[in-house]
């Protein structure tokens, strides 16, 4: 019978380390810049930044919490939504005609965003879409 049911080790010192340098004793195996985020997260997130900007006072805001009223008002207001949630609101015609005009042109930009940048397929004029959804972007600010 052992005596502790742990074995113990003994690890080799650290080498020194200096503060402001990296101190990584391995190299990534994959290069950062080719990680890419699955498709649902991003949308998720264009979600998410969409109704953070949206008015909390106007009636675009309330038919959430109407449309969705098992989802407590503080993950509505902190944007916390899953996938079929954001089918049912894309299918929903609606939630659009309950924003105003710069609401409703960026609400018209998300379908597109995800039919054609974040499906299966990219669409050739992906570079055009990515254009206009930086400028609703830098419209709402």
């Amino acid at each position: 019978m052992k005596d502790r049911h742990y074995c113990e080790r003994q690890w080799p010192l650290r080498g020194e380390t200096i503060l402001g340098q990296k101190n990584v004793a391995h190299r990534a195996l994959v290069d950062k810049m080719k990680i890419c985020l699955p498709p649902l997260h991003l949308k998720l997130v264009l979600i998410k930044i969409f109704v953070k900007v949206l008015n909390k006072e106007r009636e675009g805001f309330d038919y959430l919490r109407q449309k969705f009223p098992c989802i407590s008002k503080g993950k509505i207001k902190e944007s916390i939504f899953v996938s079929p949630q954001v089918k049912r609101l894309f299918q929903d015609p609606d939630f659009k005609n309950k924003s105003n005009a710069a609401e409703r042109r960026t609400w018209d930009t998300f379908p597109n965003i995800c039919n054609n940048l974040l499906g299966n397929k990219k669409s050739e004029n992906c570079i055009e879409i990515m254009e206009e959804l930086l400028s609703w972007g830098a419209s709402c600010h």
